[in-house]
């Protein structure tokens, strides 16, 4: 079984465009961040290529609360993040069907990065570095497979030969 997590960014709209996206989660959600388990409910806000045995997932809304008066009115940023299982051979497939990415740079994340449900080989993956953020040095690849507008932007990492990582995709 493989593993990947995916973790994209939905909002109203982007600087300037002429073209407003979407301000809910869509296509229906509440605010709620609990973890999610239901594949097919997940399909409905990105695409799930070849056949995935299993996930766990959230949606959570970015920034500060607008009910607490402190914050401007306006579009909300929505994150979904995703551990989703895969056997090999899919895994193979979905890597083989990839593009890598022109970012080459090292992901840096800091700790509150890791989500306290996903598996421990996702956190193994990230390498602790002496100030205390970690590294992910591999390569990236293009999340184009999984997106489904509003969520239309991130990066795909290969774990390991049964895992993977997708992390912000964001409109």
């Amino acid at each position: 079984m493989a593993l990947i997590l995916l973790a994209l960014t939905a909002s109203a709209c982007i600087g300037t465009t002429a073209t407003p996206k979407t301000a809910s989660p869509s296509p229906t959600m509440s605010n709620s961040t609990a973890v999610k388990t239901d594949l097919a409910e997940l399909a409905k806000f990105i695409v799930l290529p070849g056949t995935p045995s299993g996930a766990h997932w959230q949606i959570t809304r970015l920034g500060p609360d607008n009910n607490d008066n402190r914050s401007v009115p306006g579009p909300s940023t929505y994150e979904l993040t995703a551990v989703i299982a895969y056997s090999p051979e899919n895994l193979a497939q979905l890597k083989t069907h990839s593009t890598a990415s022109d970012d080459s740079s090292a992901i840096d994340v800091g700790e509150d990065f890791f989500l306290s449900w996903f598996p421990p080989s996702v956190k193994a993956a990230f390498v602790k570095q002496a100030d205390g953020r970690y590294k992910f040095n591999a390569s990236r690849y293009n999340a184009q497979a999984f997106y489904k507008t509003p969520y239309d932007e991130g990066s795909l990492l290969f774990i390991s030969p049964t895992e993977v990582l997708i992390v912000v995709i964001s409109d």
